[in-house]
């Protein structure tokens, strides 16, 4: 599995989303993140190919 930064004019130093692929190149989802000013972190996890959902 291979995780890209995905540049974006939406992205700060609070936020960064990254995609998801496998080997043969094909998109499994996206992982974005998200801080605040009092230093919490929430995460996004998002995937789209039917093979890689629901396996934990």
């Amino acid at each position: 599995m291979k995780i890209i930064y995905i540049p974006d004019s939406e992205n700060t130093d609070l936020t960064k989303c990254y995609q998801l692929t496998n080997g043969q190149n094909e998109d499994i989802g996206t992982v974005e993140g998200f801080g605040n000013k009092y230093g919490e972190l929430v995460s996004v996890v998002k995937i789209f190919h039917p093979n890689y959902q629901r396996n934990g």
